[in-house]
């Protein structure tokens, strides 16, 4: 990803239920998080609201196949190529502040980019990932005096 001069590598991404950011007031079912590094140590995470739709996403499908059977089990999987770009709406307007990680150790200094379209994603998608995870997003913090700036492209 890059950002004016300053190039990220996506090192990770990751999927919380509920939405972790709200839009207008709004929650939404899910929301995935592409955790970037800089080559300077600088994170920055691009937030994509996932709404239930009536049709199965087919790359958050790929993905399902290797949900771990039990929460906090990890396990590497070969032989899968997955686009991260695919998990971003064809809109590419998006809100942007600086923050903190959402999960520990929950440091500053991170640039969010919040998507302003979500992607769809079905009602037995949701359901699956929440069989695991029923709840694993921390609560929407107050804006402590941060500016969120927006981008229409």
């Amino acid at each position: 990803m890059q950002v004016g001069t300053s190039r990220y590598e996506l090192v990770e991404f990751h999927f919380h239920r509920p939405s972790g950011h709200k839009l207008d007031g709004r929650s939404y079912d899910m929301e995935v998080h592409l955790v970037h590094r800089g080559l300077d140590g600088e994170r920055a995470v691009v937030g994509v609201f996932m709404e239930i739709s009536e049709r199965d996403n087919p790359v958050i499908s790929k993905v399902w196949d290797y949900l771990p059977v039990n929460e906090r089990e990890e396990y590497l999987v070969d032989q899968v190529l997955i686009n991260p770009a695919e998990l971003l709406p064809s809109n590419r307007s998006f809100y942007h502040y600086s923050g903190s990680l959402t999960t520990p150790p929950r440091g500053e200094g991170v640039k969010w980019y919040i998507m302003k379209h979500p992607i769809e994603v079905s009602e037995e998608q949701v359901a699956k990932f929440s069989s695991l995870y029923r709840v694993n997003a921390r609560p929407v913090q107050p804006l402590n005096g941060r500016v969120i700036q927006s981008s229409n492209r």
